[in-house]
């Protein structure tokens, strides 16, 4: 008899596959087929993952024993579905078993898929096929959606679904999973919103102080609870390492303390499927309101202390290929970057020194946040930021009353490090040779504290000084922001000029003019245009700001402005002696050509060549609707005063480049010395384990034959030969038998 195989899956626990294979058995017998025990391949699914998942085990089990044995000749399998549900997978497995030509039997519908005598796909079972799993798919689509209903009824009902937070339980009653509170982790939670709100703690505090108290972590009670359950994965891959971590052993964090600080579990809100049902509270809404209100403003707080403060991050945009610019500090000196390199096709944009680029777009709106508050406009966001929406004169005396102690022990604490660095030096002269990389390496940590504690301080100051102004000033609102204004170029506060650039500029488009030559055209939101051209070298540290508007075509290399007529006025302007009266005789034209031309419309050409001379005859630059770079500058320095630009952050000092310098040579001669010794090191540990080895050109001296033969043998294997750092070489034993084989030859 010829040998079949069964593939018996069911849909449901309470089925049984024992009535599947002794209907399919009988079957095959009647088919004149004998199917062997060890080709009963059967296992229990659901439903939804017959159709999620595309290869279940039963099923590559039989695929295997087809590949691997010649005498299965069929397959009985009880219905459709049970290869799959999923319509697109089940063509795939028919395609499959039509390849490697073995037919199957389909019980519930009594078809083949393949004649069993010829061994010819069966059209009209291929037809019914391609049918039947539509139907599969909506019967999936059917369970999934009965699925559903029944999960989203349980979770209106208060029963467990899906996951539980800590300080829960999942209590059985009446054949019924429901939620309920965790007396003793309950206490945990509660513990975690008093010593927050109450006590002051931070997240992190709270961590450190659970661990210090033993109390294990909600992860690590679950591992423990179901080490015996072979489906409950006990570790988990910690983030960005392939390294393992036993949950078992898992720690608090300030991550966890911020999480259930910020889950509606414990007022009672549980959200599920984006519906949100209730359970029992934990906490009261009160302290985690309270709660939510800290965690805002310890959020914000945190924020102004980074050290690197970018104003124009998101808003500086290249010119070249629209990718936005972003800082990058290489050694003592910060700049704005193309993010294009990232991608490793540069665009070509040459960065910008961040110190330049913050104070230009400072420098031009800054003025034009003033004027915006003395016309009275909308400036509720410019009040916010600067602090004068809601003033607390209390609240901002207690504030400076904790920075005043915070400073005084700021200061101490420089002092302190001062101290120990002269100290270090006094030892270091009169200490032994062996103590003084000790007391070197006390110096070098004081010092990077002292820096360290520097920049906090300055921070502090800072902040102390805006409150200050927002008491004395509190009365006037209008010189108080003026003040405010003078303070963050005093104090080079380079956070709240980022949050007044951020309020009113929409977008900074950069482009490299020329080399060294920068164009940036600040936009604002309310519509305006502001721009501005620099050259870090021949400029020498100055900038203009061009007053008319413009527009730059990097393809062409050009500007041009549709407003030309700031030419006629600066000839009014400049030479009072003249009339618009004797312009228009020196022109030719009329009255209507006159105001023509000096609301910028469009004028005849020989009126703009008669205009042209009349300039030059006066000496004055002119620009047309198109001009280059040159022609630009020409005309900016004839009439237009080359502003300072001053720093919103100090520059490294002449004695930091020079220290930083002399770092990075010491740096690079550590690591060239290093390289060296690596490299001796690694020749030496070649030349033992490759001793008495031979090179392809020793061979052919040693022998006296030509290096191509040697070479030909080795190429062809005839010589074994192993590649060390690019050159071939044979060990002894493989040498003395060539050396053999060519004196016999």
């Amino acid at each position: 008899m010829r040998n079949a195989a069964i593939l018996a899956r069911v849909s449901r626990e309470t089925q049984e596959t024992e009535s599947q294979i002794f209907a399919l058995k009988q079957c095959a017998m009647g088919y004149d087929f004998d199917v062997p025990d060890e080709l009963i391949f059967q296992e229990k699914i659901t439903g939804m993952d017959s159709f999620d998942k595309d290869e279940r085990k039963s099923l590559q089990q039989l695929k295997d024993a087809i590949e691997k044995r010649t005498d299965i000749e069929a397959v009985f399998i009880w219905e459709l579905t049970r290869l799959s549900r999923n319509p697109y997978y089940l063509i795939d497995q028919l395609r499959w078993f039509n390849e490697h030509r073995t037919p199957i039997y389909i019980y519930y519908s009594h078809r083949w898929t393949r004649d069993i005598e010829t061994n010819e796909e069966n059209l009209d079972t291929t037809n019914y096929i391609f049918g039947a799993a539509s139907y599969g798919q909506e019967e999936w689509n059917r369970i999934k959606e009965r699925t559903k209903r029944g999960r989203d009824l349980k979770a209106r009902r208060g029963l467990f679904v899906g996951h539980i937070a800590d300080g829960y339980k999942v209590v059985f009653e009446k054949n019924e999973k429901r939620i309920d509170i965790d007396d003793e982790r309950a206490e945990i939670i509660r513990s975690v919103f008093d010593l927050y709100v109450k006590e002051g703690f931070s997240t992190n505090q709270i961590a450190a102080q659970f661990n210090e108290q033993g109390i294990p972590t909600f992860n690590a009670l679950e591992a423990q609870k179901n080490k015996d359950n072979p489906k409950f994965s006990q570790s988990y891959k910690k983030r960005g390492t392939s390294i393992r971590v036993a949950k078992t052993q898992t720690k608090w964090m300030g991550s966890t303390v911020a999480q259930i600080l910020h889950n509606k579990w414990y007022i009672g809100q549980r959200k599920y499927l984006d519906e949100t049902y209730s359970v029992p509270p934990i906490v009261s809404q009160e302290i985690f309101d309270e709660a939510q209100v800290l965690l805002e403003k310890n959020r914000s707080d945190t924020t102004k202390k980074t050290s690197a403060t970018y104003p124009l991050k998101s808003l500086l945009v290249c010119g070249e290929c629209g990718r936005f610019l972003y800082g990058h500090r290489s050694g003592i000196n910060t700049s704005y970057y193309c993010s294009s390199i990232e991608t490793g096709k540069k665009c070509g944009l040459e960065g910008i020194a961040k110190q330049n680029a913050d104070w230009m777009v400072w420098d031009l709106i800054a003025g034009t946040a003033i004027m915006a508050y003395a016309r009275d406009e909308d400036i509720q966001d410019l009040r916010k930021v600067l602090g004068y929406d809601k003033i607390n004169i209390e609240e901002l005396e207690a504030k400076i009353k904790k920075l005043n102690q915070a400073i005084e022990q700021k200061q101490s604490a420089i002092k302190q490090c001062q101290r120990k660095i002269a100290e270090c030096n006094i030892e270091m002269k009169v200490c032994e040779s062996d103590m003084s990389g000790y007391y070197l390496d006390i110096k070098n940590q004081a010092e990077r504290d002292v820096e360290k504690g520097k920049k906090e301080l300055d921070a502090m100051l800072k902040e102390r000084s805006n409150s200050q102004i927002i008491i004395e000033k509190s009365e006037n609102i209008d010189d108080a922001i003026i003040a405010q204004f003078e303070n963050i170029i005093k104090n080079k506060d380079i956070v709240s000029a980022a949050k007044i650039i951020k309020l009113f500029v929409k977008r900074i488009t950069l482009y490299s003019i020329q080399r060294y030559y920068k164009f940036l055209d600040v936009e604002l939101f309310s519509g305006l245009h502001k721009y501005a051209l620099y050259n870090a070298r021949k400029f020498n540290g100055n900038y203009y700001s061009i007053p008319f508007a413009i527009k730059y075509d990097p393809t062409k290399k050009i500007f041009m402005t549709e407003n030309p007529c700031f030419k006629l006025k600066d000839l009014i302007e400049r030479f009072k002696d003249k009339s618009e009266s004797d312009i228009m005789k020196e022109l030719h034209i009329d009255f209507c050509q006159f105001l023509s031309l000096l609301n910028g419309k469009n004028i005849e050409p020989q009126v703009e060549e008669r205009l042209n001379v009349l300039l030059n005859k006066y000496s004055i630059p002119n620009l047309a609707g198109q001009f280059n770079i040159d022609q630009l500058v020409v005309w900016l320095k004839n009439n237009e005063e080359a502003l300072p630009l001053s720093k919103l952050e100090e520059q490294p000092s002449t004695e930091d480049y020079m220290k930083w310098r002399e770092q990075s040579r010491q740096w690079d001669r550590k690591r060239k010395q290093k390289r060296l010794e690596e490299r001796k090191n690694r020749r030496q540990a070649l030349n033992q384990q490759y001793d008495g080895y031979r090179s392809r050109i020793q061979i052919a001296l040693e022998l006296g034959i030509k290096k191509l033969t040697v070479w030909r043998d080795i190429s062809q294997r005839r010589l074994p030969a192993e590649k060390v750092n690019g050159v071939w070489m044979v060990s002894p034993e493989n040498f003395e038998k060539y050396k053999k084989m060519k004196i016999s030859n």
